[in-house]
């Protein structure tokens, strides 16, 4: 190579070989054989008279050699090198003492009539959490065996005693290979981990279950993913055996404490036993970055056709799509894009059955824009038991191997009051159109199956793409699920039948929509009584975008880039089912797209228990009908805590949530175009000033009154200003003005009272739990059958019940007696008293229901 000046190159590494001084010191030297092949003398010197020397070359069949040769402290010996040895030299001045003896109860994992569907390889620290995860497996599946293995007795019995991740992978291989009954499928490592385990690097820090650093061959690439862990063949293959399928599915749920682990445990036993439904189990949530890159990359536009290609062609028709494309949002300050940040937080706080990410990413980032921040938009998440996938098509989302610093992927399943349920992230930089087929193909797997779990869709999805590729694909290897891999997809089941469905839109047209919850097989669902809520869109918004540069400044006209964003918002309200069987009516505004083609209408049920949904599509949206005269704007009532707010200075506590109540004749215009939505202002809008118009519902089967609520924000105490303006579909307009004096609130308060398992079946115990924001002086649980009757009656002093924070009461299921309690529905009440901060004792209670099933 001939180097210039200006010649510049990358370097990688340098090896020296060199002949190593053979020294004892302190009495120890381990050292190697040369690479040259044939008949080798060593020299060693420092060597004691009583040495012991052994060839530890392979660690299962060590053993000594004997030499007599000395000259002074240096011995000599002789050793035929056909392959590399290594030498360890020592004497009995430096052996070990046993100082003490601890019992060990082997859980022998070699035993081959062990059986399991489901391994949970857990930290010592986790095992009792962890056996209440696979308790709750087997309770949830009968026919699934669930089995908890110490990451200790894999070590003990796979690598003689020492943290070796090799270890965890050669025992999921031989359970896969040896244990009886029906091959393994599930398996789950629960605790954190990191990539310097042997603290190499002098990070210190706690590790429970180490990550799997893959080597390097050269058709993988390096990888930090658990999926090394379940390579039972060839490096990269998941079908070990040739069954058509992958041998195991593998999931990770990091955490480093219990308190971390009962958040996340908490979400899994409540997402699947006690599913929060709703319509945001039929919301998809689709983000896209813009155009811009790095620095001098400006023509980015594949992250958008690449989000309208999974929510046009992925996701089944039923379900609804939200769109948040960065490419559609103005450049601020900065270089930010604030604005599809505020619009993504607030898409996922009001819930969505999938967040998906296609863009820029770092494992504290979304986005050279910053639209989601690890450190600071995480704890803004308040979706409760909204709890979504999350899936990053991304770069270094998932790098939670790091011993330095979190990731964002392990963070969101971790956060307490809300985040995700689980996260399909890469931990390492992937590469954008192998991010895009993988994305594609997971939600195929998940969202057209109807019992598919998280994991299954990932790895379904990984099995068949390497299938078709004919071997591995590196870039998949870096995309792992944080989560329960057993968990199932909380998506919509049951169908509707439309039994009538209007063949257009009109304007200032009453209208309806009729149909039938049915099975997959088309019968009826005869006994489903429940709720379904119908969603009226106006016509698709078809859009032509020029890209921009960070100035907001078009560039060439030819640079554009196409896609669809969903239309307005009609109507959106509850009605009843009965038998199976609804109908419903709704008008429709003035302020619809005429001569559209692309209106839709979603139907979303649920009983409780249960839930599905449909759609009428593609319909067209012809001319309006001549209305009645109106030119009165519809009434507005504003309420907190049920009573009615007037113009005068009203005094409300800080965060106190109102209820905005809409009534017109012919209904409330929801589309919002042109300015006509439902707005709020505070201090004419000075202070604070939003858009309530998409969360607006009408009331039950009524397409002329309905409600919205809404939170004060952060306000100083004093008087404001408040004002409400809304529209009806005439487009007729009214105001409501009034003043608020807001005055802090931190009197004492019990929430988040609940009892788990519920129902109670088949089990001798229960848990109340309920959290206090000011230590009570008292707490007692009272629980009545639905006759009125006490059956049990508990006062709490200990002060392990009464500070401040979130509590458990465990309770075994029986009477004052001490007889088991019967089966049957029970009313229970937590009652709680403590110290306003003025010093004022106050009581505050809660009841909800308990369901005994013996």
């Amino acid at each position: 190579i001939t180097l210039h000046s200006s010649t510049e190159f990358f370097f990688d590494n340098l090896e020296i070989y060199y002949t190593r001084l053979l020294k004892l010191v302190d009495n120890t030297l381990t050292f190697s054989s040369p690479i040259n092949p044939g008949l080798i003398e060593y020299h060693v010197s420092g060597v004691p008279s009583d040495y012991i020397l052994l060839d530890i070359s392979a660690p299962e069949s060590t053993y000594q050699i004997s030499s007599d040769p000395f000259s002074g402290d240096t011995l000599k010996f002789q050793q035929y090198n056909g392959h590399r040895h290594r030498f360890f030299i020592t004497s009995p001045s430096r052996f070990r003492t046993v100082s003490r003896f601890i019992p060990y109860q082997p859980d022998n994992l070699r035993d081959p009539s062990n059986r399991a569907d489901y391994i949970i390889v857990t930290h010592p620290l986790f095992k009792n959490q962890a056996q209440e995860l696979a308790e709750f497996r087997h309770r949830m599946n009968p026919d699934l065996t669930a089995r908890v293995v110490s990451v200790e007795d894999i070590y003990n019995q796979f690598s003689w005693g020492l943290i070796d991740p090799i270890a965890i992978r050669d025992f999921l291989r031989y359970a896969f290979e040896n244990w009886s009954g029906v091959q393994p499928s599930y398996v789950l490592l629960l605790g954190d981990g990191h990539y310097d385990y042997r603290n190499n690097l002098g990070s210190g820090r706690d590790f429970y279950v180490p990550a799997f650093e893959a080597a390097n061959p050269p058709e993988a690439g390096s990888s930090g993913s658990d999926e090394n862990y379940i390579y039972f063949g060839n490096f990269g293959y998941f079908d070990s055996d040739s069954s058509g399928t992958p041998d195991m599915i593998i999931g990770r749920i990091c955490v480093n404490s219990i308190s971390e682990l009962e958040v996340i445990l908490n979400k899994i036993y409540n997402y699947e036993e006690y599913p929060q439904m709703g319509k945001w189990r039929n919301n998809i949530i689709i983000a896209a970055d813009d155009n811009t890159g790095s620095y001098n990359d400006i023509y980015e536009w594949y992250h958008t056709t690449q989000a309208e290609t999974l929510g046009e062609r992925h996701v089944p028709r039923t379900m609804e799509v939200q769109k948040i494309y960065m490419i559609d949002y103005p450049y601020r300050t900065n270089a930010l894009k604030p604005d599809a940040r505020e619009a993504l937080i607030n898409a996922f706080n009001n819930g969505g059955l999938v967040v998906d990410w296609i863009g820029h990413g770092n494992k504290s980032l979304w986005a050279h824009e910053q639209i989601f921040r690890r450190s600071e938009d995480i704890p803004r998440l308040s979706n409760g038991v909204k709890l979504p996938l999350v899936l990053a098509a991304s770069c270094s989302i998932g790098f939670f191997d790091d011993p330095s610093e979190q990731g964002m992927a392990e963070e969101l399943i971790r956060w307490p009051s809300g985040g995700a349920i689980a996260t399909i992230a890469a931990t390492r930089v992937v590469i954008v159109g192998p991010n895009a087929d993988i994305n594609n193909k997971v939600f195929d797997c998940m969202l057209y199956d109807d019992s598919t779990t998280f994991g299954g869709a990932l790895y379904i999805a990984k099995y068949l793409r390497q299938v078709s590729y004919g071997g591995p694909i590196g870039n998949d290897r870096n995309f792992i699920l944080f989560g329960d891999p057993a968990l199932i997809v909380g998506k919509p089941i049951l169908k509707t039948e439309f039994t009538y469905r209007p063949d257009s839109l009109r304007g200032l047209a009453v209208d309806s929509i009729a149909g039938r919850v049915v099975y997959a097989d088309g019968n009826l669902v005869s006994d489903f009584n429940g709720t379904v809520q119908v969603l009226v869109k106006d016509a698709s918004i078809r859009r032509r975008k020029v890209l921009t540069d960070r100035n907001n400044i078009p560039l060439d006209t030819s640079f554009t880039v196409s896609y669809t964003l969903p239309g307005a918002t009609v109507f959106s309200g509850p009605a009843e089912i009965r038998n199976g069987l609804f109908k419903t009516t709704f008008f429709v505004p003035k302020d619809i797209t005429y001569g559209g083609s692309l209106a839709e209408i979603f139907v979303y049920f649920d009983n409780g228990v249960i839930d599905g949904s449909g759609v009428v599509d593609s319909l067209p949206i012809a001319g309006g009908v001549t209305g009645d005269i109106d030119s009165i704007g519809p009434t507005i009532e504003i309420t907190y805590n049920d009573r009615p707010l007037s113009s005068e200075i009203v005094g409300v506590p800080v965060s106190a949530v109102l209820k905005i109540i809409l009534y017109d004749e012919h209904g409330i215009n929801m589309i919002g175009a042109m300015g006509h939505g439902i707005v709020v202002k505070i201090d004419d809008g000075d202070t604070y000033q939003a858009d309530l118009t998409s969360r607006f519902s009408f009331e039950m089967g009524s397409w002329q009154r309905g409600s919205v609520e809404f939170q004060l924000p952060e306000l100083s105490e004093g008087e404001h200003v408040f004002s409400v303006k809304a529209w009806d579909s005439y487009n007729n307009s009214n105001t409501f003005n009034g003043n608020l004096k807001v005055f802090a609130n931190d009197d004492f308060a019990l929430s988040e009272v609940m009892n788990y398992p519920n129902p109670a079946r088949k089990i001798s115990k229960t848990e109340f739990q309920y959290r206090i924001n000011r230590p009570a002086q008292s707490i007692s649980l009272k629980i009545f059958t639905l006759a009125g009757k006490k059956v049990r009656n508990v006062t709490l002093t200990d002060p392990q019940y009464l500070f401040e924070g979130y509590h458990r009461i465990p309770y075994d299921l029986r009477d004052d007696d001490g007889d088991p309690l019967a089966s049957g529905v029970y009313i229970y009440k937590i009652e709680a008293v403590g110290l306003n901060p003025d010093g004022k004792q106050k009581k505050v209670q809660a009841d909800s229901k308990l369901v005994v099933l013996r």
